[in-house]
């Protein structure tokens, strides 16, 4: 532990109260552990006290309002793992934060190995209540729900609003710490006054607990004010602020210089205080700020870290009195504050810090390398870096490339591709008028993002584009790499109208560019194939489908476009789909998986997600559908726009599977604009979707007309796939549509489709008979378990340790951990939660 234990925020003269300690002794045998309380209850001391001389691996983070942006967190997280969990730390910092399901599940299998054994692993994040990230969050449910032994996660803060959700992820085996268990009990009371040798008259006792209720840091404050002479308690106690504040005042703030008090004052702008902003300001101002600071009794240093932090409501004190400072020293210091955070590459608190010094040219300095660093990775926001951009002034974004190069990348993840386009037109101009060998590289730079955005419109004229392009960049875009994944979470299908022949114009456009295209790109070899093997799935033509897959596959392997791969072979499995062939479609999606262990990216990990509950879906498997599914419709918010696809019409089919037809329709009505603006052929899915489900509600009216809509954007170009693959749902909206004398669909057409919907549900209906026969499982109602297992899952339900469970059952730690094993492996549980939730719904266990 060594360096960690050091940088506990432990306090001088710390009363040790035996009461509180076997609180968090017993708190800490559970997965999750809540300390809540008002400020000045001792939360953070009381665990470090405890925590410091207990045998644990430990990583203690302290939350800051920063840590609320999710690379910030991410970063911070990794950093309080490392000097305790290094090969863990080393391996989640190459997955990165986990931003889907398959990242997620990576990393609760890596913590897994790496906790199992030894002595109790303690995650603590304090100040939590600061953190208002949804997707942080939905990560510490998913660490707090997966069931980790021999592991707490303690979780402090002033209130427990943003842990329920937390808590809710396993309940019944959450612990907490409140206000009340924290408050001194008048025997504590009593001790810390003792050990200052205070004696206090009986009545001055009574009445100073009374007023204080029990409060530890007024009591704390009072006793050493006592001690230094002031007098016995104050005739009329009080809890308020006010009295706080003056002891801060007079103890930790006037005893100082007059200079001293002002960097006292600078120091609290910012949420943190490195060594290196200190060393800075004692060039400034001359003063040895260091020594002052080590001293402070409400000041605590990390060494590992280089920080100093300031006390939370000694930082609050001194944060009231700011106005004292000039605009010139509040700028000059946020300014230093900016630049120690640039050169430690802490980008999110520069911008911040910046922005606040009104250090313009620095915020977009950060902005930019935000922006490069992160630009790739879905969970950046988006409207983050917009925000900051907006906020810079004329005189720094005019004319400036980096600045309008952010506002259009941002606007095209927010699928806002008119603003896109009218940013880089600007851009253009500028550029074009530079006429320098600089202004022509980035001028082939902004018709390659045009021709992005083109592409996003739908528009044939992408193609142009790629080809101004291809004039400007010879040797391709120098910042892409050769392995860039480009297509994973939507359809490459595009068409500029509904107009016949509108897809074969766009397929041969797509061809004719294919080399302008891979030239700009530093790859995308085989994407004109796997348009081709879209638009040929998607009017039936599954032989032309199948060899232009082909084609792609063999394309892209050449130029290691891994995601290219991967969609042609899921085109071949939808293929296999129609022609009722299971065991080729079986032996596609194991392709997947294969390729997607052996190249070992995330990207291919979402793919094989993808594909793998996919065809558990169409098999009718529910115990194969992977739990990322059920919480498709949380990490919507998690999401840029221009990655929601496929995967939410794929939670869509799955809530139309089991049912829920209403919540289907809810989810879609938020999601099916996105898919207009950023692929078409998912609004029709999503209107088929939604189509079955007022079908099956007997709404005849809302099917046909979103039936009718989805026609129209198909019809002039042969698409029938998406109307096919519905099978029976189908054929059953085709009769009711016809029966109410209203249709407007062509007739040859509802034949056509009537009868290959029936023939595809006859094959899927085949196909499913033998997945069944091929399951070896029993159905969850037919599982025994042995009289002892079930006493175990009994006491798993009740959120008892193995410890505990062992103690109860009168057996040893490793008879509990052999049922609970095979508990595992014969309900198909992956964790705890997921065996008592097994066990509930199998009626095993009340």
């Amino acid at each position: 532990m060594g360096q960690q234990r050091r940088t506990l925020p432990l306090g001088a003269e710390l009363l040790h109260r035996p009461r509180v300690a076997q609180l968090i002794e017993q708190g800490l045998k559970q997965p999750l552990l809540m300390v809540t309380a008002a400020p000045g209850y001792g939360k953070t001391h009381e665990m470090a006290s405890y925590l410091a001389g207990a045998d644990v691996r430990l990583g203690w983070m302290r939350v800051t309002r920063m840590d609320s942006l999710t690379h910030h967190f991410w970063e911070s997280l990794l950093h309080t793992l490392r000097p305790e969990f290094p090969a863990m730390a080393g391996k989640m910092a190459e997955i990165g934060f986990p931003g889907n399901l398959s990242a997620m599940k990576r990393i609760l299998r890596i913590a897994s190995e790496e906790i199992d054994g030894g002595a109790l692993a303690v995650l603590v994040l304090d100040d939590f209540d600061l953190m208002e990230n949804e997707e942080i969050l939905h990560l510490l449910e998913a660490w707090s729900g997966a069931g980790l032994e021999n592991c707490c996660l303690v979780l402090m803060g002033r209130s427990d609003a943003c842990m329920k959700s937390i808590a809710r992820a396993i309940p019944g085996t959450a612990a907490r710490l409140t206000t009340e268990q924290l408050k001194f009990t008048r025997d504590e009371m009593r001790a810390r006054f003792r050990g200052l040798h205070i004696q206090l008259p009986r009545e001055d006792e009574a009445r100073l607990y009374r007023e204080s209720d029990g409060w530890p840091l007024m009591l704390d404050l009072l006793a050493r004010q006592m001690k230094r002479g002031a007098g016995g308690a104050a005739p009329a106690l009080s809890r308020d602020l006010l009295l706080l504040q003056k002891m801060f005042d007079k103890e930790s703030y006037s005893c100082y210089p007059p200079e001293m008090r002002r960097v006292l004052l600078r120091l609290s702008l910012p949420g943190d205080i490195v060594l290196s902003l200190v060393e800075r300001l004692e060039e400034e101002t001359g003063l040895a700020i260091r020594p002052v600071l080590q001293a402070h009794m409400y000041v605590t240093y990390e060494s590992e870290r280089g920080r100093f932090t300031f006390q939370n409501m000694y930082r609050e004190f001194l944060q009231g009195r700011q106005s004292l400072l000039s605009a010139e020293e509040r700028r000059r210091t946020y300014c230093a504050a900016g630049d120690c955070a640039m050169e430690r590459e802490e980008l999110y608190h520069a911008a911040e810090y910046y922005e606040q010094g009104e250090c313009f040219d620095g915020m977009l300095e950060a902005a930019v390398r935000l922006f490069e660093k992160y630009a790739s990775r879905q969970a950046l926001r988006a409207e983050y870096l917009l925000e900051k951009i907006r906020k810079l002034p004329e005189s720094v974004t005019r004319n400036n490339y980096l600045a309008g190069s952010i506002r259009a990348c941002m606007h095209i993840q927010m699928l806002q591709p008119e603003e896109a386009m009218a940013v880089l037109a600007e851009m253009e101009n500028s550029l074009l008028a530079e006429d320098s060998p600089l202004a022509r590289e980035r001028l082939g730079e902004v018709y390659e993002r045009m021709a992005g955005v083109q592409m996003l419109l739908h528009r044939e004229i992408f193609v142009d584009y790629y080809k101004k392009a291809g004039q400007y960049l010879p040797g391709g875009a120098g910042k892409r790499s050769r392995d860039t994944m480009r297509f994973m979470n939507t359809s490459v299908l595009s068409v500029q109208d509904y107009e016949p022949g509108s897809l074969r114009r766009m397929e041969q456009k797509l061809h004719e560019g294919i080399t302008d295209i891979v030239r700009v790109e530093n790859g995308a070899e085989g994407f004109d194939y796997l348009f081709s093997t879209e638009a040929a799935y998607h009017t039936l033509d599954l032989d032309r489908a199948e060899y232009m897959a082909r084609c792609a596959i063999e394309a892209a392997m050449g130029g290691r476009q891994y995601d290219i791969v991967c969609n042609a072979l899921l085109v071949l499995a939808r293929v296999d789909c129609m022609r009722g062939d299971y065991q080729s479609l079986c032996g596609h999606i194991e392709t997947i998986r294969r390729y997607a262990a052996d190249w070992n990216r995330w990207e291919t990990d979402e793919m094989m997600r993808y594909a793998v509950n996919w065809f558990a879906l169409a098999m009718d498997d529910s115990r194969d559908i992977s739990s990322w599914i059920v919480t498709a419709e949380s990490e919507i918010g998690s999401k840029m726009p221009l990655a929601i696809g496929r995967e939410e019409l794929l939670y869509a089919e799955y809530l139309l599977r089991i049912e829920k037809y209403e919540k289907m329709i809810a989810f879609l009505d938020n999601v099916k604009d996105w898919f207009m603006a950023k692929g078409w052929i998912e609004r029709v899915n999503a209107n088929v979707l939604l189509a079955a489900a007022y079908g099956r509600m007997d709404k005849h009216r809302q099917a046909a007309e979103l039936l009718e809509e989805a026609y129209a954007m198909t019809v002039h170009n042969g698409i029938i796939a998406p109307f096919v693959e519905r099978g029976r749902d189908m054929c059953s909206l085709l009769e009711q549509v016809s029966a109410a004398g209203t249709c407007t669909l062509d007739a040859a057409w509802v034949r056509e489709v009537s009868e290959k919907a029936a023939a595809c549900q006859k094959q899927m209906d085949q196909m499913r008979s033998l997945h069944a026969q091929g399951t070896k499982r029993p159905p969850i109602s037919a599982v025994r378990l042995t009289e002892r297992e079930t006493e175990t899952l009994h006491y798993l339900s009740q959120g008892l340790t193995r410890e505990e469970i062992a103690e109860a059952l009168c057996i040893s730690v490793n008879t509990v951990k052999t049922y609970i094993k095979s508990i595992y492996s014969k309900l198909g549980a992956v964790n705890r939660a997921d065996a008592v939730r097994l066990g509930l719904s199998a009626g095993l266990i009340r």
